[in-house]
């Protein structure tokens, strides 16, 4: 059969390639028409935003001289009503978008939430006006001024990371209107991800020469400086399924002072990891003097691995910082926590049984019936099958539930973690209880203890977990009840809730 070159095979690839053109061009005329239309459609939302969050002002002053980060727009009403700032935060799926309404003195009169790409049911819900959550978290700025914490706004649970950027946003535009109604120095954001090693160096120590020299014991880089401090490089993982593990840099000054930290967390992740590379966070670590002072520092809610992980780097450069200078302060500082780190434990073990015995051995000891009881007091339950992935289920008519589920916590521990969780009716966890009578005494069995276990009471989903702390010192060991919490959360939403 005879076949013809052109019909069988260039004419059909000319047609593809001019129905290509043809529809790129399509599709970038479409662009050119909808991009003008769509931009004055935006520009109307936020001039009726404006006005909304102050009616009073019968017209607007564009400022446009402000070196504030985060900032899109400053207003001053003409008629001394006060002032309107547009600005954002960062958020897990973007930048989340706010306006927020300032009197003359800088108080914050009202904040409105504007179209945000965070996830629908949670962050999304921010720019829902008649979410009881979105509108108890926007009347919560009203009246504050300044620097605004967590602690001192309606922040939505199971919402961190949405919430902490509209945060963000709000304190933007205050730090806006200080700059340009006030006079206050501009708040300006380094960008310090897309540094050069150099530069990173130069920020550690600021006007210092730096030599490198061979690195010690878990370092991976060493500088030395010219007057004494250090430049040193650590790493770690992070979260545990990080494409790359993060890389920290560390500068002390010549007793051993932090002078600063910068992270790579590009491996993290974006939204939510790499805030550990953020200014806020790092800036805890600025100040510290040896290893007891990384007790002070926070880890970000919903980005625990992560920031977890700077803190072990930190940790190891400041270990390789004390074996360089042994004679530091951070070198002192640890001795003084080694030698009343010893003192109390021998205080602990020559006073009492009550001291060595934690205070979770009481529960530790209960029969499974005592658990039952402990955790659905009153309820008669039943056994059913029990959840892939869990060990036991008893649940009652009206949805009251117990679930069992057993796991690892601490590496070396002799037997595995056994945790029970109770839930009542409505889906809330009304306690825990867990065997850890396999993990290190004085040390992993805190982990059973009321003090760490009271903060699982009342828990209604996976995402409330963010605000439970692990416990220094038992770190695998609480993670690892934690994970078994998740699991029986989980296991409940998915087929046990009434």
């Amino acid at each position: 059969m005879k076949h013809n070159t052109w019909e069988d095979m260039i004419k059909p690839v000319v047609v593809l390639v001019v129905i290509c053109i043809v529809a790129s061009g399509a599709l970038a005329f479409t662009n050119e028409l909808t991009a003008p239309i769509i931009a004055q459609q935006e520009a109307n939302a936020a001039n009726a935003a404006f006005l909304e969050v102050l009616p009073e002002a019968d017209g607007f002053e564009e400022i446009t001289e402000f070196e504030t980060s985060n900032v899109t727009k400053v207003l001053k009403a003409t008629n001394g009503a006060g002032w309107v700032v547009q600005s954002f935060g960062k958020g897990f799926g973007g930048d989340v978008p706010v306006v927020v309404a300032l009197d003359e003195e800088g108080a914050v009169l009202k904040v409105k939430f504007m179209e945000n790409s965070e996830t629908a049911g949670y962050g999304k819900k921010l720019e829902d006006a008649t979410d009881p959550d979105a509108q108890a978290l926007a009347e919560s700025f009203v009246g504050k001024s300044g620097s605004i914490a967590a602690g001192d706004v309606d922040m939505i649970s199971g919402v961190t990371v949405s919430s902490k950027a509209a945060l963000s946003a709000v304190n933007s535009a205050i730090n806006a209107f200080n700059e340009v109604a006030l006079g206050q120095q501009a708040t300006v954001e380094v960008d310090t991800s897309s540094m050069t090693e150099e530069e990173v160096r130069a920020m550690l120590a600021p006007g210092a020469t730096l030599t490198q020299i061979d690195p010690v014991e878990s370092a991976t880089q060493v500088w030395q400086a010219d007057n004494g401090g250090y430049v040193i490089y650590t790493e770690d993982k992070g979260y545990e399924y990080a494409k790359s593990p993060m890389v920290v840099a560390v500068g002390f000054d010549a007793n051993g002072g932090i002078t600063g930290v910068w992270v790579d967390a590009s491996g993290q992740t974006p939204g939510i990891g790499d805030q550990a590379a953020g200014q806020e966070y790092l800036d805890q670590y600025t100040g510290i003097v040896g290893e007891p002072g990384l007790d002070g520092v926070d880890t970000i809610a919903g980005a625990t691995q992560s920031t977890r992980g700077v803190k072990k780097a930190v940790r190891k450069a400041i270990r390789a910082f004390v074996a360089l200078v042994p004679d530091s302060e951070a070198a002192l500082a640890q001795e003084e926590e080694s030698a009343e780190s010893t003192s109390t434990t021998s205080e602990e073990s020559s006073s009492s049984s009550e001291a060595t015995s934690a205070p979770t051995t009481q529960t530790q000891a209960l029969s499974q019936e005592e658990v039952l009881e402990l955790l659905a007091p009153g309820v008669t339950l039943s056994q059913i099958d029990a959840p892939e992935g869990l060990q036991q289920a008893w649940k009652a008519e009206d949805g009251t539930a117990v679930l069992f589920a057993e796991g690892k916590g601490y590496e070396y521990e002799k037997s595995p973690l056994v945790v029970a969780v109770g839930f009542d009716a409505s889906g809330k966890t009304t306690g825990v209880w867990v065997d850890a009578s396999g993990q290190t005494a004085g040390i992993g069995d805190k982990a059973a203890g009321s003090d760490y276990l009271s903060q699982y009471v009342g828990l209604a989903q996976e995402a409330d977990l963010d605000g439970v702390d692990t416990i220094a010192g038992a770190t695998e060991s609480s993670r690892g009840v934690k994970k078994l919490v998740r699991k029986c959360l989980q296991a409940y939403a998915a087929g046990l809730a009434n």
